[in-house]
């Protein structure tokens, strides 16, 4: 799928957000004695409040930078549809794609 374009204020944003993520997890495995997928098991759950509204902030964060209404993440089928149209603008040249730029 295609990236999102790299403003650097959104890439700063983003790239928080996924260290806070990272720092959450390690303190709350550390401390919890917890592998990943106990620890997302447990979230999924209810608990880690923190680290589920941290990955809220990524998502958004993304979102964002992608140019997408809030309400895309509401469902999977939504991200899905959105990557899709983005994907068809790419191929089609409506939307200029440089990846590696």
């Amino acid at each position: 799928f295609p990236f999102p374009w790299r403003d650097p204020a959104q890439v700063t944003t983003i790239e928080a957000s996924a260290r806070a993520i990272v720092g959450l997890r390690r303190s709350f495995c550390d401390a919890d004695g917890l592998g990943l997928t106990k620890l997302y098991n447990a979230v999924d759950e209810g608990a880690y409040t923190d680290l589920a509204a941290a990955h809220r902030t990524l998502d958004l964060a993304v979102c964002d930078s992608y140019g997408w209404q809030h309400s895309t993440l509401d469902t999977i089928e939504g991200i899905v549809d959105a990557l899709l149209a983005l994907n068809a603008d790419i191929a089609s040249g409506t939307t200029p794609y440089s990846p590696f730029v």
